[in-house]
């Protein structure tokens, strides 16, 4: 068996060469001399006993272990035993491996949490805390000598507990879920101070042994909320305000400006000379400019304000076209410009909707196009769009168009 371990060859085992025979042995070792010097010292002490380790170059482990042997309380000589123990050796050193590779990852660990900035403890599964790191001590006040062992609601403001206490129970039954929310805390002078909080289970194996509580000083970023919510509330009202104002101020002049071009126009009734006809003429037109600035300045204030409402009357689609063409006719036709007119035979006679919304928004339109149009044509037109499947009976949509010559909008 002792061949068979240390693989003697027979041919060496039948030479009877002693020396040969331990030279092969000691060309395995990893430390030869010390295999050599402890057999001498063994035999210089012949009561000794003697339990050792052999590593061999190829990685294998032999225990080696030695007692004299007697006979009749004489010692006779000495026994030697062999025990390949490379399994339980290399078990061990993987052992010793993961332990300190495990020691390690906790020692980085711990020092990544004592440098975070923001604060991090963690507590038992009753709230005790158990451990406290430097950015807790900075922003509560306690040392870790000071709150370890003492129980979590102790930095917890007294409106806040039975949430804090809610979120760390959900934290130990659900496990993995982690739980956030913002507090206001409580540090060792009594002055508050908020905190958003996020809170995690701590396992061991598969029990989970505690919470984690990762905590961040939120006073800076609410302050900066409030500022925040004060300057929009700040520039709604003064939106609100400025609504107000062209609302009251465009009734105010609308008032005494119909009058103006009423007035005007009973005036253009009465006997005139040209000049005094022209002049009168040119202050109603130039009234009912004014009134037009008037109204666009109303319907401003009404769209800020969200009070526009839309009717809902019949109207025919063509006479509005119309109507809108011959509103432009004349500013067009002092640019040189011909405006043309088209409506579709596929448009309704008749049909339902806000004539005074529609005609505005195409006179906005078609004036823009006649304004930075140089030559050329302007063209309104409405047509009605393919009915959808599966679309409302009675329901048709138009599509008005305005094109021209221009630069465009």
């Amino acid at each position: 068996r002792f061949a068979q371990m240390w693989g003697i060859p027979d041919e060496l085992l039948q030479s009877h060469d002693d020396a040969r025979v331990m030279g092969f042995v000691l060309d395995q070792l990893v430390d030869a001399e010390a295999f050599v010097a402890k057999v001498h010292a063994l035999y210089d002490e012949p009561c000794a006993e003697s339990n050792d380790v052999l590593t061999f170059h190829d990685g294998r482990v032999f225990e080696r272990y030695s007692r004299p042997q007697r006979v009749d309380d004489k010692i006779v000589g000495r026994v030697w035993s062999f025990r390949d123990v490379t399994p339980r050796h290399l078990a061990q050193e993987q052992a010793r491996q993961a332990l300190a590779e495990l020691s390690s990852a906790d020692a980085r660990f711990r020092a990544l949490v004592e440098s975070s900035d923001d604060p991090i403890l963690s507590t038992s599964p009753e709230g005790e805390i158990t451990s406290w790191n430097a950015a807790a001590e900075r922003l509560f006040g306690y040392t870790p000598e000071e709150i370890i062992g003492r129980p979590i609601d102790l930095l917890v403001a007294a409106e806040d507990r039975a949430e804090s206490l809610g979120i760390r129970r959900l934290a130990m039954s659900e496990g993995s879920v982690r739980r956030s929310t913002e507090a206001d805390c409580v540090r060792k002078d009594g002055t508050l101070v908020p905190v958003s909080l996020t809170v995690s289970p701590i396992y061991e194996g598969e029990t989970i042994a505690g919470v984690s509580a990762i905590m961040r000083d939120i006073t800076e970023s609410r302050a900066r909320q409030r500022e925040l919510l004060e300057a929009q509330n700040a520039a709604v009202a003064a939106s609100q305000a400025k609504s107000d104002f062209l609302a009251t101020m465009s009734h105010e002049i609308r008032t005494p400006m119909n009058g103006v071009i009423g007035l005007t126009g009973l005036l253009l009734n009465t006997p005139l000379d040209e000049v005094q006809r022209r002049y009168a003429a040119g202050v109603r037109g130039a009234g009912e400019a004014l009134l037009a600035i008037v109204d666009d300045i109303l319907d401003f204030s009404k769209l800020e304000a969200g009070k526009v409402d839309l009717e809902e009357v019949d109207f025919a689609p063509r006479e509005l076209v119309e109507e809108v063409g011959v509103l432009l006719a004349d500013a067009a036709a002092a640019q040189g410009l011909e405006v043309i007119v088209h409506c579709d035979p596929s448009v309704p006679v008749t049909v339902s909707g806000d004539p005074g919304r529609l005609r505005q928004t195409l006179i906005n339109l078609a004036g823009n196009a006649v304004k930075f149009t140089a030559e050329g044509e302007v063209v309104v037109g409405v047509s009605a769009m393919p009915r959808s499947p599966g679309g409302a009976a009675g329901v048709v949509t138009l599509r008005f168009e305005v094109r021209d010559t221009g630069i465009g909008i």
